[in-house]
């Protein structure tokens, strides 16, 4: 099938999930933080106009706080406008041989036997109440995998973790962590 470890792009990402019978996850753009987004930005862009229009703009303090105003708003324009994109256009996919993590511009795709708890990243997951993501280290390669944050996230999160944990290679320390717990188990009875 290929290399263990591939870096694909355009047409060759499509014939290569669609050739490892692929399931594909997506991601989803989280509608009302997209408008929370753009709303903030749009109160920001109003509140530059005011700046303009009922200031001296020529004091540098009301063109400093003008310029600063307006690049926050900005700022929120293109964190949505981002956003936006990358979930329409990224993906996640799982088969039998391999795991895609990418978009169109570069996919990576991955032989299951270079990935287990470790390489995943789930010991360095990034998890607070706005943003989820994997921090993935595969053969030399840092890959971050998005989960979720207020615009964006990965539709069917738990089939995506069921497809990951049903073909990761087990660690033989975790193995072993689980043996000496049924043995003490056992033990204690």
């Amino acid at each position: 099938m290929g290399n263990k470890l591939e870096l694909l792009s355009g047409p060759a990402v499509t014939a290569a999930i669609e050739q490892a019978n692929a399931t594909v996850y997506r991601y989803q753009v989280n509608n009302a933080g997209l408008v929370v987004a753009l709303v903030i930005a749009v109160v920001f862009y109003a509140f530059a106009g005011l700046v303009f229009w009922q200031t001296d703009i020529s004091e540098p303090i009301w063109f400093a706080a003008f310029i600063g105003v307006m690049f926050v708003g900005m700022g929120f324009t293109a964190t949505a406008a981002f956003w936006h994109q990358f979930a329409t256009q990224q993906l996640v996919a799982v088969s039998d041989e391999r795991f895609f993590v990418g978009g169109p511009k570069a996919t990576w795709a991955i032989a299951w036997e270079f990935l287990d708890a470790q390489a995943m990243g789930f010991e360095t997951m990034e998890m607070t109440r706005l943003r989820g993501a994997l921090r993935m280290h595969v053969a030399g390669q840092d890959i971050r995998l998005h989960l979720y944050n207020p615009i964006a996230y990965l539709a069917d999160v738990q089939g995506f973790m069921h497809g990951v944990l049903s073909h990761l290679n087990a660690d033989d320390s975790d193995t072993a962590a689980v043996d000496s717990d049924d043995n003490s188990e056992e033990e204690s009875w």
